[in-house]
């Protein structure tokens, strides 16, 4: 049977298998259909059961087709196999079937009706020759009974009992033949002894018409030859069905062999899910406290489109995109809940990774796990993550419909690349290895550290910084664990008029109310607005973080309604401030008392951070009775100092550490005639759980990192090297890691810091605070006494040493002030006097850099480590000589900031990528600049532009070319030629040949612009503004300017219409006269269709 379907879909023909020897059974057409993730044609196994009820498998000749599987080895669902096109593929029949086709075949009954001999179902033995098989198929043909006519005619006058039994022998004749065709050689001969009975039976009838007797004894002849030859037959064949049977064990064997292997492939992939199920489960039912997890723990990390600038600028690597997940899950669940309560992405557009290879170096592990949840799911601890062929982690899309535009379809295929890409990148340790070993690093990975969370936001290109990533909301489940969910589910848990009533008693009280991390920082001035605030907080709930002052000398009952309020709102980090708490006359009979409902807070079974600020004697001022077991405190800082001194004070301090079973961080401050060494070992003896002990003294404080009671690595910041005593000098001795000194080292402390590098071999990392005068003096003496240090002891152990600003100020770029400022940075190698350096330089401005000037001996000296170098235009010709000298020798690595020093723009104006222009009476030194540097087309690596002037100032119209040619598009920037519209006032300057012939590299676009405080013509506006290139723009920042609506006009027409991805995100028009409009509105809507990401800052109507 072939079916037909009158389609053009293409279809497989199949067959049942036939047993050797028979001939082709009837064939069957199935339609076949395309494979959505392959693209293949497929024939699915339902589709072959319903025609062949019975199928246990399919074949193509001797060789199994097997079901498709996935890269795990998994059968695909719905079950399905390839298309064999032009074949004829054998569908086995199971068992059951066979029998009943067997039973079907031949009936050996002797009564009945007769038999229909089909030809095509007898059983040929092989082996039997052509003429064999045409003789048998022209006997049986003989024998066809199903007519009414019979192989022996009957006589008319036969008698009915003869009649019936020439009937019966008649069908006996044929299921005989029919038996010894299918070779059943037994029942042929039970057959063969029946006939002989009614032969005898006929015997009367015989004698009576010779005919018939002629007739009969011809068939008995012809009934023996057949059973003699078939007899034969089997005999010749015999060994070649043994042979057979042989092949066929062999091949059964093979595939046994095959089926085994499959076995042993599908129980590795069971093991493998087996871990990554482990793993998931880890990550899933960790719990975070609140110290613990500043940022959202769960995202995942996806494969970004590259921009043609990314091609250029890294033509190899790989972009990823990091996108924060939604933690719902059981506990934003309500009884009136309408919203899905499944883990999803975060109503965000997501960050870019800004180091991708060392982000997945720390955390590629982490997020493997991730992507593993996120395709295979898991329900644990609350969350409710389902496969990602029925999750809904697409919800927050609506946010990110540019940056996602890929996903909107599917994004299985993005989460299996990222998670190949990792499985690639992986070197330590794979989960196979992990089936044969017990502990592996991996182990280590499946959680992070609140430490690892910190640093995880230095890893991301932020843009909406002010923001909590992903513009999630923190809550607190009941049991204390810290979720990060999305605004929806954060709504749904909240009730929003209890948290209006908040915010609004807030702002009465002149507070932030920072609803995304549920912190509150206020200032109570009286013991009423206190009970206002205290009511609607507690009804509010989501409350975690209370920054409080209350700006009264409150008595002991004004602490009992605070510290009751505190827990019925389920604060879990406060930190309170006691400046006002001088004890009043009223309240002397709680006198010794009065702080106990403070330490009861610390102990209601929910603070984990508790922090006190500016309270006199706190443990002078607290009974016994309070002391009570505080099992969720982790951090304890105490800024009051700590009379050690005190007997009583003492004591209670003491008991208090000893009932906090969970504290992991303390913070204090110690009485000025109290040795940290001793305060040190009395608390460690005290809290053997301590992980970090902060203690600070005034002139020095100490970070220790604790383990098991005992100082692991220390931290040691000095403000003064002079101001040290000898216990500080002891303390100095016990071997700090790293050191601080936040001020200048004078020539007096030289000895001292020499002293403290030779008694600290342990010492890695060293930090100065330095005035410019001793900085290259500071620099020398280290590395000097470093190298002696090799030379006496073999090693050091210092690998970096960092010169800043006093109080370890870092370097700012920005608008020059009255303090020049040098910052290096030194990286030794191991065991050797040779070091990297790389230096940071601001100019005083208006300062005149001379040859008895401290920054002329350092350009000199350390002139090749300047990496940024902001510099007036006072900076004169013959230090730039020297500059130029010393990078010709050693080369330069000069890469930052150059501002307003034309000469130094054309030195380094290829290595640029941060061009920014500051000072005022921008009309003077401008037109120098412009002269003295080339066009825009020689800055290939610029990201960002700046012309700012500290005080409102005209643009020279001679300049206007060359600013235009600077924001330009790069094709606009190849054609022109340097602006000769550039007029005399520049002539004082000797104009630099332009490079017109030299070869162009990849020119990367702006990312930003910044025009503060100058002002153009309105046909130098239209000049500048249509020159703009916004293809990679983000940031325009005109600050300050007359940008005004027509400009805002020609700045629109300018935007491409028919590109639906500008980048532009920013637009600062603040003190601007656009800002002062009244009604720029229908424009400002008009500039959001064409750049839908942006957001418009400073506008005031």
């Amino acid at each position: 049977m072939t079916i037909d379907h009158s389609t053009n879909q293409l279809s497989q023909a199949f067959r049942v298998r036939s047993p050797p020897g028979s001939t082709s059974s009837e064939t069957i057409s199935i339609p076949t259909h395309q494979d959505s993730r392959t693209g293949r044609q497929v024939v699915r196994w339902k589709d072959i059961l319903q025609y062949f009820e019975s199928a246990k498998g399919v074949m193509n000749g001797e060789d199994a087709i097997l079901f498709l599987t996935d890269e795990d080895l998994e059968d695909l669902v719905p079950l399905r196999i390839a298309h064999h096109p032009g074949v004829i593929l054998d569908v086995v029949i199971g068992n059951s079937e066979q029998g009943e086709s067997g039973r079907d075949v031949l009936n050996m009954t002797t009564a009945g009706a007769a038999i229909d001999v089909d030809k095509a179902c007898i059983q040929f033995p092989e082996g039997c020759t052509t003429t064999d098989i045409s003789l048998l198929t022209r006997d049986v043909a003989m024998l066809d009974t199903s007519g009414d006519q019979s192989i022996v005619m009957y006589s008319r006058d036969m008698s009915k009992e003869a009649r019936l039994s020439l009937l019966s022998y008649n069908q006996l004749y044929s299921s005989c033949f029919q038996a010894i065709m299918s070779g059943q050689a037994t029942q042929a001969a039970d057959i063969k002894q029946s006939m002989d009975q009614h032969f005898d039976r006929l015997q009367v009838e015989m004698d009576k018409n010779k005919a018939l007797q002629e007739q009969l004894v011809q068939m008995q002849q012809q009934m023996e030859i057949k059973q003699q030859q078939m007899q034969l037959l089997q005999e010749h064949t015999r060994g070649q069905l043994l042979e057979k049977q042989q092949q066929m064990q062999e091949l059964q064997q093979k595939m046994n062999e095959k089926q085994d292997h499959i076995l042993q492939m599908q129980q590795r992939t069971l093991d493998r899910l087996a871990v990554i199920q482990t793993r998931i489960q880890a990550l899933a039912i960790q719990t975070y406290e609140l110290h613990e997890y500043p940022i959202p723990r769960l995202f995942i990390v996806l494969p970004k489109t590259m921009r043609l600038r990314d091609k250029l600028a890294k033509p190899f690597a790989e972009q990823f995109r990091l996108y924060f997940l939604c933690e719902c899950g059981a506990h934003t669940m309500s009884e009136d809940s309408k919203i899905l309560h499944e883990i999803h992405l975060a109503k965000h557009e997501g960050y870019d990774l800004d180091k991708p290879t060392e982000f997945f170096e720390k955390y590629g592990s982490y997020v493997l796990t991730l992507m593993y949840m996120i395709k295979y799911g898991i329900v644990a601890a609350g969350l409710i993550v389902p496969p990602l062929a029925n999750t809904k982690i697409l919800d927050g899309l609506d946010m990110a419909k540019e940056s996602l535009k890929c996903l909107e379809k599917d994004i299985g295929p993005l989460v299996d690349d990222t998670i190949r890409f990792l499985q690639d990148i992986k070197t330590n340790t794979t989960i196979d290895s992990e089936l044969a070993t017990e502990h592996t690093e991996s182990d280590k990975l499946e959680v992070l550290e609140g430490a690892d969370l910190r640093q995880l936001e230095s890893y991301l290109k932020v843009k909406d910084e002010g923001r909590v990533l992903g513009n999630l909301y923190r809550i607190v489940t009941p049991e204390g664990h810290v979720k990060w969910v999305c605004f929806d589910h954060y709504r749904s848990n909240y009730r929003k008029s209890a948290i209006q009533q908040l915010r609004d008693v807030v702002e009465a009280n002149h507070g932030k109310f920072i609803e995304e991390t549920g912190r509150i920082e206020i200032k109570i001035v009286s013991s009423t607005l206190a009970k206002q605030f205290y009511d609607a907080m507690v009804k509010a709930r989501g409350i975690q973080e209370l920054e409080v002052t209350l700006g009264w000398d409150a008595i002991m009952d004004d602490l009992r309604a605070f510290a009751d309020s505190i827990t019925k709102a389920n604060v879990i980090r406060l930190t309170m401030d006691g400046s006002y708490f001088k004890g009043p006359a009223l309240d002397v009979v709680n006198r010794n008392r009065r702080f106990d409902p403070l330490l009861q807070v610390a102990s209601n079974g929910r603070i984990q951070s508790f922090r006190l600020r500016s309270f006199d004697k706190f443990f002078s001022r607290v009974n016994d009775d309070s002391l009570a077991t505080a099992p969720k405190l982790r951090v304890l800082s105490i800024e009051p100092e700590i009379p050690f001194t005190e007997k009583t004070a003492k004591s209670y301090f003491s008991g208090f550490l000893e009932r906090c079973p969970s504290l992991k961080t303390l913070e204090l401050k110690l009485h000025h005639q109290y040795s940290i060494s001793k305060a040190t070992a009395f608390i460690l003896n005290k809290l053997h759980q301590l992980e970090s002990l902060v203690i600070d003294c005034g002139r020095l404080s100490v970070t220790a990192s604790v383990l098991k009671g005992k100082v692991e690595d220390m931290t040691m910041t000095i403000v003064r090297l002079c101001d040290l005593n000898s216990d500080d000098l002891k303390l100095v001795e016990q071997g700090p890691t790293q050191l601080a000194i936040e001020y200048t080292p004078q020539t007096v402390d030289e000895d001292r810091l020499v002293m403290i590098l030779h008694q600290n071999s342990g010492l890695s990392r060293l930090q100065i605070g330095c005035l410019e005068e001793r900085s290259l003096t500071i620099i020398n003496l280290v590395i000097s006494t470093r190298a002696t240090i090799l030379k006496e002891q073999g090693f050091s152990c210092l690998r970096t040493f960092e010169l800043m600003d006093e109080k370890l100020t870092p370097f700012r770029t920005g608008p020059f002030n009255d303090k020049t400022h040098i910052q290096s940075r030194l990286s030794f190698t191991k065991d050797s006097a040779d070091f990297d350096m790389r230096t940071w330089i601001r100019l005083q401005d208006a300062t005149s850099i001379t040859n008895e000037h401290v920054v002329w001996d350092f350009i000199h000296q350390y002139g090749w480590s300047v990496v940024c170098l902001m510099a007036p235009w006072t900076f004169n010709n013959d230090l730039i000589a020297v500059l130029d000298d010393v990078t010709k020798k050693r080369g330069s690595q000069l890469e930052g900031q150059v501002a307003a020093a034309g000469l130094l723009l054309k030195r380094y104006e290829k290595t640029l990528y941060y061009l920014g222009l500051y000072g005022n009476s921008i009309e003077h030194w401008l037109p120098k600049v412009a002269l003295s540097s080339t066009i825009g087309r020689n800055f290939p690596k610029l990201e960002t532009f700046g012309l700012v002037a500290d005080f409102k100032s005209g643009v020279p119209p001679a300049c206007v070319p060359w600013i235009a040619m600077m924001v330009s598009a790069p094709t606009l920037g190849r054609e022109l030629d340097s602006p000769s519209q550039l007029s005399s006032q520049g002539s004082d300057t000797q104009q630099q040949p332009h490079d017109k012939t030299g070869a162009l590299g990849p020119w990367m676009s702006l990312k930003h612009i910044a025009l503060q405080r100058v002002l153009f013509q309105p046909e130098d506006w239209r000049t500048v503004i249509e020159a703009m290139d916004f293809s990679m723009l983000e940031h325009l920042d005109f600050k300050g300017t007359n940008f005004s609506q027509e400009q805002l006009k020609t700045l629109i027409d300018r935007i491409p219409g028919n590109i639906s991805d500008i980048p532009l995100k920013i637009l600062d028009i603040a003190d601007t006269d656009l800002a002062r409009s009244t009604n720029p509105r229908i424009l400002l809507r008009e500039l959001q269709r064409k750049a839908p990401f942006i957001k418009i800052k400073g506008f005031l109507a």
